[in-house]
């Protein structure tokens, strides 16, 4: 039986992206993407030296911040803050590795009412 390899992150124009748990707008979260699969099965034995993130240039409202990026264990990583009830941000992880590649992924996080939603339950 042949393995098969995860696909290859979607690029920073994808409007379609891997779904996040959604935040609501005061809510500090932390939130990545587990290279460490991709990275097994694409280039095995690179390592990520570098992480950097954006909001998608379509989604920006100047509402959501991007702060804190980390990687630790093939996970890249943000802190994210703000963001506007209503709204799913495309956010752009481009990875550097150590063989010279830069390697974009594009999550979706929706922004929501979470204490209204607890409510309607």
């Amino acid at each position: 039986m042949t393995s098969v390899c995860p696909v290859v992150p979607l690029d920073l124009g994808s409007p379609y992206a891997t779904l996040l748990d959604p935040k609501s707008p005061t809510e500090i979260t932390r939130r990545g993407v587990d290279w460490a699969d991709w990275l097994a099965c694409n280039n095995p034995g690179a390592a990520i030296t570098g992480s950097v993130w954006i909001v998608h240039p379509d989604d920006d409202d100047g509402s959501l911040t991007l702060s804190q990026e980390t990687i630790a264990n093939d996970v890249a990583s943000v802190l994210i803050t703000g963001g506007t009830v209503g709204v799913s941000y495309r956010l752009v992880d481009t990875v550097a590795l150590d063989d010279g590649q830069s390697i974009p992924a594009t999550v979706q996080i929706p922004v929501r009412d979470v204490y209204k939603q607890a409510l309607a339950a």
